[in-house]
């Protein structure tokens, strides 16, 4: 009978541990799962921060591409306007002699008019 009662005794106590050992492996499943799931949501976060960041560093290479043409026309503008600045001021120059010369021959001109006449 004690040897009934011991091994009674001894399997309570086995299938308390068995209970308590279950206990702790659901406890532990539930807690890794826990932490699976933020793994996975923080990952999923993370992952459409770098989505969104791919696509604004793709936004900017266009707009910076669009602005690096935008200034090489500019350029090429900046230089015809300098050309045609340059050869206006040189058409105005030349319309300045012109106008000296035209003024010094009026003054001759007029120098033979008052020599001629008196």
């Amino acid at each position: 009978m004690a040897a009934e009662g011991a091994e009674k005794a001894r399997m309570e106590h086995v299938s308390l541990l068995n209970i308590e050992k279950d206990r702790y492996t659901e406890s532990k499943d539930a807690d890794r799962n826990l932490r699976t799931q933020e793994a996975n949501r923080v990952r999923q976060k993370l992952q459409k921060e770098m989505d969104d960041l791919k696509h604004e560093n793709e936004v900017l290479r266009e707009e910076n591409n669009q602005l690096r043409i935008r200034e090489s026309d500019l350029k090429t503008e900046n230089g015809y306007l300098l050309d045609s600045v340059n050869k206006r001021s040189h058409l105005e120059e030349c319309v300045v002699n012109i106008g000296l010369s035209n003024n010094y021959f009026k003054n001759v001109a007029e120098i033979f008019k008052k020599e001629i006449v008196d």
